[in-house]
């Protein structure tokens, strides 16, 4: 088995090249870290998961992977891993991890099929992929994540935060550098490394690979990230010259297919003319605002 470490920090390049490595067949595993982004499961709404308005407006990326699971906050505080093999059991890289965290005096247990906690708090999340015999486990482990971001940009669902028995993201995970102000990245690379007796080889996309560009230009694009999502309904809500505004749209494949604009302003507005100026439009709140307000005159 060999140990990979990315020189990348971009979320769709790092997924295509975790594909790569899955692809190949080869056992292996494999680290990554991104720039602020939010990963969503294969068959996620990035509407119902993520504030995508506040992304877009700090610059953070929202991708989609090939596995399912939820939703998930990365920055540079967090290290990725992912274990690739011919086995249907992830217990080795569960003790590869642990093992590296016990030499900074961290005890961790895993709690269902897919979180490692620790002081009963998250610090990891994990799902899997199976293809023609081959496995692939990956997970997060929350090193220095900001937290504070994490939690103003997910959106998880009351019903999904009740199921586990806690009231908002941020009761419920915790950075490990908050115990162990040593351990890094840098840090738990090298500890992963000894933990499991493989020195790192370091990992970066070719731009003259022709397959792998083609397949981040994919991961990147907005078919694969929102093309993805059933219909959904969203409501938004504005003031303009002092008077409130509620705009109903239904959306499609990231297209706004419906919309509606309700207010009990003395402002006359027509109705079917704004609507029609939405419709067929991306669903970007920023300019669907923007319309609102300029076919209203604000």
């Amino acid at each position: 088995m060999k140990l990979y470490l990315s020189e990348e920090e971009d979320i769709y390049t790092n997924i295509a090249l975790e594909r790569r490595l899955f692809r190949s067949r080869e056992s292996c595993l494999f680290l990554w870290r991104n720039a602020p982004c939010v990963v969503i499961g294969r068959n996620q709404n990035p509407y119902q998961e993520a504030d995508t308005a506040y992304m877009e407006e700090n610059g953070i990326s929202l991708a989609r992977r090939y596995t399912g699971g939820g939703a998930v906050y990365q920055d540079r505080g967090n290290l990725n891993y992912s274990w690739i093999g011919d086995r249907a059991d992830v217990s080795l890289v569960i003790s590869i991890i642990a093992d590296a965290l016990r030499r900074f005096s961290i005890d961790i247990r895993q709690s269902g099929r897919n979180d490692l906690l620790y002081r009963d708090r998250k610090i990891s999340g994990m799902a899997f992929l199976e293809e023609d015999g081959w496995y692939l486990y990956h997970g997060t482990l929350m090193l220095d994540v900001d937290i504070d971001r994490m939690t103003r940009v997910l959106t998880p669902s009351a019903m999904k935060l009740e199921s586990k028995g806690i009231t908002s993201v941020r009761a419920r995970v915790c950075n490990l550098s908050d115990s162990r102000p040593e351990l890094t990245v840098e840090s738990m690379t090298a500890a992963v490394s000894a933990a499991a007796g493989i020195p790192v080889e370091r990992l970066h996309a070719e731009q003259t690979d022709q397959e792998l560009q083609r397949n981040i230009a994919e991961l990147g694009s907005s078919e694969w990230i929102y093309g993805q999502s059933m219909d959904y309904q969203v409501t938004l809500r504005e003031r303009i010259h002092g008077e409130n505004y509620t705009i109903f749209l239904n959306v499609c494949n990231d297209r706004i297919t419906g919309a509606q604009i309700a207010s009990d302003a003395l402002t006359v507005f027509d109705n079917g003319r704004i609507s029609g100026r939405l419709l067929g439009n991306r669903f970007r709140k920023d300019t669907i605002l923007q319309t609102v307000r300029e076919s209203i005159g604000g």
